[in-house]
């Protein structure tokens, strides 16, 4: 089956065909050119990869349902095959190649227009997302700007084709009335075409509108008059909208900016000194560019239990068994370690514990570095940095901290109080005589270390 990431990449390549297909056939409709030979081939590749694209639904479909939690959402099988399973396998078929390999009247071009009926299932941010799997696209602001601007594109080439259809390809042509030479048959200048009508289209959804070309009888009147209101609404909408997605680009980032002015308001109202407003603004600042801001203990609380044990697994696990404290330790032990790891962040030159103290936590260091020190005498024993970790033998042996340990620069810690290890190590006898065993061995070359300064 594939993995998200393959599905979000195959989603928008069909995206992409899908987009070839709806520019494409419109303008052989109304343009009534020859096919070159290269665009036989690609249109034929597409039928095809638009085949592979019907037989992944229906697995990714299935494989869904075998796997899903409820019973609402395990019927999307059965409803992708009630309807667009169909619009899928008659998206299959080239009909642009079948009528000029049979020499089929033109008048059946439009045919090729049901292919476009496909684009439907990603018409919305949200059907994207639920047919790639919600992989990469993270930024649902930036997606709904996007599909915005990319369905106006769209729109405005169908009206332009609609205008060629209407109005006749012949009105566009200069006067000199260019002609191409395709396949050795004279054809008219398309590109002229279709940049004049682009042009009218845009103007005129656009409410510009420069009466440069204008409609010439009724049926022409009629449909300058739909696009016309098309076009009021599309820019009532953008004046309603598009401010609003700009500003919700980056919804995370505006909600720390406005977090920051309350702290600093607050700072100044009650006259922090100066070198702690910037302290406390480069924790802040550290806090957005290495978790954007989060606080992952309270984005966690709002998992259920079973998800919350595979994002902490995710998260932690790596990093216990790259420690050799663990080493040896079995799954059920790791699993439950994870789960009530909290995580910490200090900034530099803070002390995280001293020499003396009651030790009530154990650390683990994914980021940055700290000193283990002797804060009399200003001795560093040793730096520890990622993957270290330090506080097991007062957790252990339920001794006083033996050593200071202050921090060089900003340090992202897991935290393991002693309630929760004892608890959890008393299940596990062995390793727990294990790592008192390891923590006595630290002890014993920390007071050597120390004896020798």
């Amino acid at each position: 089956m594939l993995s998200q990431r393959n599905r979000t990449a195959w989603g928008v390549f069909i995206l992409i065909l899908l987009t070839y297909t709806a520019v494409e056939i419109p303008l052989w409709i109304v343009l009534d050119y020859t096919i070159p030979k290269t665009l036989l081939i690609i249109n034929s590749l597409v039928g095809f990869f638009f085949l592979i694209d019907l037989i992944l639904n229906v697995f990714i479909y299935k494989h869904l349902d075998d796997h899903s939690l409820t019973a609402k959402s395990g019927n999307r099988l059965k409803k992708y095959m009630n309807f667009w399973f169909f619009v899928d396998l008659i998206s299959v078929i080239p009909f642009d190649i079948l009528i000029i390999s049979f020499d089929l009247p033109r008048e059946l071009d439009f045919l090729g227009l049901i292919r476009v009926i496909k684009l439907v299932r990603f018409s919305k941010v949200e059907s994207f997302a639920q047919k790639t799997g919600q992989g990469e696209f993270t930024n649902p602001a930036m997606m709904r700007i996007f599909y915005f601007l990319y369905w106006i594109f769209l729109v405005m080439h169908w009206f332009a084709c609609g205008w060629v259809s209407i109005h006749g390809k012949e009105f566009f042509l200069d006067e000199n009335k260019k002609i191409l030479l395709i396949n050795g048959i004279q054809q008219a200048d398309y590109l002229t075409t279709y940049v004049k009508a682009l042009y009218w289209s845009v103007t005129t959804l656009t409410t510009i509108g420069y009466g440069d070309i204008t409609p010439a009888n009724n049926k022409e009147i009629m449909y300058v008059i739909t696009i016309e209101l098309v076009g009021a609404g599309l820019y009532g909408y953008i004046i309603g909208n598009i401010a609003n997605l700009i500003s919700n680009v980056d919804m995370a980032k505006a909600n720390f900016i406005e977090k920051m002015e309350r702290v600093t308001t607050f700072m100044k109202y009650r006259h922090i000194p100066d070198d702690l407003q910037d302290k406390v603004q480069q924790y802040y600042t550290y806090l957005w560019e290495n978790r954007k801001g989060y606080d992952e203990s309270s984005v966690m609380s709002d998992l259920p239990s079973s998800l919350k044990m595979k994002v902490a697994l995710y998260l932690n696990k790596e990093m216990l068994e790259k420690i050799p404290l663990f080493k040896g330790a079995t799954e059920e032990l790791l699993k439950e370690l994870v789960m009530n790891l909290k995580p910490l962040i200090y900034t530099p030159e803070d002390y995280i514990f001293r020499k003396g103290e009651i030790g009530k936590n154990l650390y683990f260091i994914t980021k940055g570095r700290v000193q283990v020190m002797d804060e009399t005498t200003n001795t560093i024993f040793a730096t520890l940095d990622e993957g270290s970790f330090f506080g097991e033998i007062a957790l252990l042996t339920s001794e006083r901290r033996t050593a200071t340990i202050k921090s060089i620069d900003y340090c992202d810690l897991y935290t393991l109080d002693k309630e929760t290890f004892d608890n959890v190590i008393g299940r596990y006898p062995d390793f727990k005589a294990e790592m008192k065993r390891k923590a006595e061995e630290r002890k014993n070359a920390l007071h050597e270390k120390e004896n020798k300064k």
